[in-house]
């Protein structure tokens, strides 16, 4: 998924991928902000829900960037991601949805 959205996007902005949810903490604390992170809810290493709890303790603006994708959740687990407050993309994810996520993000940076 990371590598196809990768590709998907990048002749509109930057991609950075990561292999796991620790290899993804690591690269945004080298990197700095963020204006969008896609984030699988279920990942290696650590799931994408404590990824951004890891995150929001360390950047809070990185957070509220974070988009989740999922396949499916448990009653629970959504309970969980809607506390977030952030976005979340069903996967299989439909490339127009994906673009007007990206347009939609775009907007509120500039307001």
């Amino acid at each position: 998924m990371a590598r196809s959205l990768a590709r998907l996007l990048g002749g509109d902005a930057q991609a950075i991928t990561a292999a796991s949810g620790p290899d993804a903490l690591a690269r945004i604390a080298d990197s700095g902000r963020f204006d969008l992170v896609f984030c699988d809810v279920m990942m290696p290493g650590m799931t994408g829900l404590e990824l951004f709890e890891r995150v929001r303790a360390i950047d809070p603006a990185t957070a509220a960037a974070f988009v989740f994708t999922t396949g499916g959740v448990s009653p629970e687990v959504q309970t969980m991601l809607d506390a977030t407050g952030a976005r979340c993309l069903l996967k299989p994810c439909d490339f127009d949805d994906l673009r007007g996520l990206i347009a939609a993000v775009q907007r509120e940076l500039v307001d």
